[in-house]
C-alpha cells in the first residue's frame, strides 16, 4: 500500500507500507527518512470528506480512517508543539520552524503590534534569502518580502503615531473546514460595495504605501541580522513566535447557542475562546477543565470558571468530524502538556463497528473492530526524557565503535571515559541497569531549567522538583499544580560537584592506565 506523504515545504515522500499497516507504521518510516527522532511531536494529517483537516490516529489502520483506495496523501505536521529550548534536534527544529512559518504566514499565530510583525519576517527573511548587503540586493530583497508578510491583511498607513499601522486579519481554521468562514459577518473582511470606484482606487493606493512602508521597516530589521547564523535565526524565531498567544493552537469555528460564530483555539496553555472581532470570552487553563465530551455535531466542556463556580458550555460544529476532532484536540493537548504520564483511561478508549460489536457479544476481548480514539502515548516531560536516552545511547554506540578500530590515547571526554569503561558489556542486566540510572539522573535534574540539580522542596504539597535559582520564580507546584505557600532548601546525598569530582578521578584512572600500556 503506498502513501504519498507531503512536507511542509511540498516535498513529496513516498512511503510503502502493508495493506494493514497502522498509522505509527508511515509515520515512523518517514521519521527514519528524515532522520528524527523526536517523532511524537509528529503527526500525520489528511483531508476529510468535507474538505476539514483531521489527523490521522496512528494506533489504527490507515486504510480505515482515509477514503477511497490508495495510494493515501497524507501531510506531515507538528502536532505538539514545544518551546525551542525542549527540541533536542536541529531537523526537529527546522520542521518546527517550517510550521509556525506557515501559521504566520497564514494569519493563524496573532502578533500584538507591526514591528514584531516585522521584525518576525525580517527573521524569516534572514533564514530564506540569507545574509543581506545594503549596496546589493535590497532592491530583490524588497521584492520578496511581501510573501513573508502575513496574508489577507489590510494595513492602515497614518503616519500619526497615537494611530499607528493595525493589522485587520480574517481568521481560518485549522482543524476544521474554511467553507464556513464565507459566513463570517466581520467588519474587516472586505471593502463595502458602497464604496465608489475612486474611494477604492484610494484605498488600494493606500494599501500599497503601506506594504512599501512595512517593507522599509523589514530591510531594515533584516540588515542587522547580517552575519548570524541559520540555526541561531531559527532558535530566535521560535522563541519569539512561543511567546505569542496563538503559538500551536488548532482552531475550529463553532457556533454557540444563540447561533453566535465562534473561534475556539486549542493551545499548549489552554483554550481561548473568541469571537469573531477576536475579543476574548473564554481563558480556560487545562487545570480548570472538568469534563469534555462530543456526540454528533456538538462539543460540550465543562470547567471551573474565575469565580471558581462550574459551568458548561455547549457548541455546534460544521459536522461530526470536526466535533470528533475538537475533542481529540482537547483531550490529547491537556494530556500531553499538563500531566505527568499518560492515564489508561485515555490509552485504553476505544470504539467498534458493526462487525466488532457482534463479535463482541461472543468473545469479549477480540480485538476485531476495534478502533482506538486516541493515539497518543507519551506526555511533553516523557517525550524529551525518552529523547535524550536514544540520543545518549547512540552517541555512545558511536564512540564505543570508534574506541574499537581506533588505538587507544588518553580520555580527553568524561562521556568517552564512560564509554571505554562499559565496552564489551552488552548483557541485558547492564542494559537494565544503565537505563535505571538515566532515568535516575534525569529525576534530579530541575524541572524548570533541566541544568541543575533539584535542591528546594516546596509545602504543602513537598514535591522536590526545582533547583534554588527557578524556585522563586514558581507559584505553582510543576508536578501537581498546587499552590506554594512556602519553600525550604534541602541537601541530597550527591550533588552535581560530587559527581564531577567522581568523573575526574575515575578519568585520571584510566589515563593512567593507558599509559602504563603504552
Amino acid at each position: 500500500m503506498l502513501c504519498l506523504v507531503r512536507q511542509a515545504d511540498s516535498v513529496i515522500i513516498e512511503v510503502e507500507v502493508d495493506s494493514k499497516a497502522k498509522g505509527k507504521q508511515c509515520l515512523d518510516k518517514v521519521c527514519e527518512n528524515l532522520g528524527i527522532i523526536e517523532s511524537d511531536y509528529m503527526g500525520l494529517q489528511y483531508v476529510g470528506p468535507h474538505g476539514e483537516h483531521l489527523w490521522l490516529n496512528l494506533r489504527n489502520q490507515i486504510r480505515r480512517q482515509l477514503p477511497g483506495p490508495p495510494p493515501y496523501r497524507l501531510q506531515l505536521r507538528v502536532k505538539f508543539f514545544v518551546p525551542p529550548h525542549l527540541i533536542l534536534q536541529d531537523i526537529t527544529r527546522h520542521y518546527f520552524y517550517l510550521d509556525v512559518r506557515r501559521a504566520f504566514i497564514e494569519n493563524r499565530l496573532r502578533t500584538s503590534s507591526t514591528d514584531l510583525m516585522c521584525h518576525l519576517t525580517s527573521l524569516i527573511a534572514q533564514i530564506e534569502l540569507g545574509d543581506l548587503e545594503e549596496s546589493v540586493g535590497s532592491a530583490t530583497a524588497l521584492l520578496q518580502y511581501p510573501k513573508y508578510l502575513p496574508t489577507n491583511c489590510l494595513v492602515n498607513c497614518s503616519e500619526d503615531p497615537e494611530h499607528p499601522p493595525q493589522i485587520r486579519v480574517r481568521w481560518r481554521s485549522g482543524g476544521s473546514s474554511d467553507a464556513n468562514s464565507n459566513n463570517h459577518n466581520s467588519a474587516d473582511e472586505v471593502v463595502s460595495d458602497s464604496r465608489d470606484e475612486e474611494q477604492q482606487q484610494v484605498c488600494i493606493e493606500t494599501d500599497r504605501t503601506a506594504m512599501v512602508h512595512l517593507c522599509q521597516k523589514v530591510l531594515k530589521e533584516h540588515l542587522l541580522l547580517r552575519g548570524t547564523k541559520i540555526n541561531a535565526v531559527i532558535y530566535q524565531f521560535l522563541k519569539e513566535a512561543s511567546e505569542l498567544e496563538d503559538f500551536g493552537m488548532e482552531q475550529y469555528f463553532v457556533k454557540n447557542r444563540n447561533g453566535e460564530t465562534l473561534r475556539i483555539g486549542v493551545g499548549p496553555t489552554g483554550i481561548l475562546i473568541h469571537d469573531l472581532n477576536l475579543h476574548l470570552k473564554h481563558n480556560i487553563p487545562y487545570a480548570s477543565v472538568h469534563l469534555a465530551t462530543h456526540a454528533g455535531r456538538c462539543f460540550f466542556l465543562n470547567f471551573v470558571n474565575d469565580s471558581g463556580d462550574s459551568s458548561a458550555l455547549g457548541f455546534k460544529l460544521e459536522n461530526c468530524h470536526s466535533a470528533s476532532a475538537l475533542y481529540r484536540a482537547v483531550t490529547e493537548k491537556h494530556a500531553f502538556y499538563s500531566c505527568e504520564t499518560v492515564r489508561n483511561a485515555v490509552t485504553s478508549q476505544y470504539i467498534r463497528d458493526l462487525k466488532g460489536t457482534i463479535a463482541s457479544l461472543f468473545n469479549e476481548n477480540t480485538a476485531l473492530g476495534k478502533n482506538y480514539v486516541f493515539d497518543i502515548q507519551k506526555t511533553c516531560r516523557e517525550v524529551y526524557d525518552h529523547t535524550r536516552r536514544v540520543m545518549y545511547q547512540m552517541e555512545s554506540v558511536g564512540k564505543h565503535n570508534l574506541i574499537n578500530s581506533t588505538p587507544l590515547e588518553p580520555v580527553d571526554d568524561d562521556d568517552e571515559l564512560n564509554n571505554s569503561k562499559e565496552r564489551g558489556c552488552h548483557a541485558a542486566s547492564c542494559q537494565d541497569i544503565k537505563e535505571q540510572l538515566a532515568a535516575f539522573q534525569d529525576s534530579m535534574l530541575c524541572r524548570i531549567c533541566m541544568d541543575s540539580d533539584v535542591s528546594t522542596v516546596f509545602f504543602p504539597c513537598r514535591h522536590v522538583a526545582c533547583c534554588s535559582t527557578c524556585a522563586p520564580l514558581c507559584q505553582n507546584c510543576p508536578l501537581c499544580r498546587s499552590s506554594i505557600s512556602d519553600t525550604q532548601h534541602v541537601y541530597l546525598p550527591y550533588t552535581g560537584c560530587e559527581i564531577s569530582r567522581f568523573k575526574k578521578e575515575r578519568k585520571s584512572s584510566l589515563n593512567s592506565l593507558v599509559k602504563t600500556r603504552s
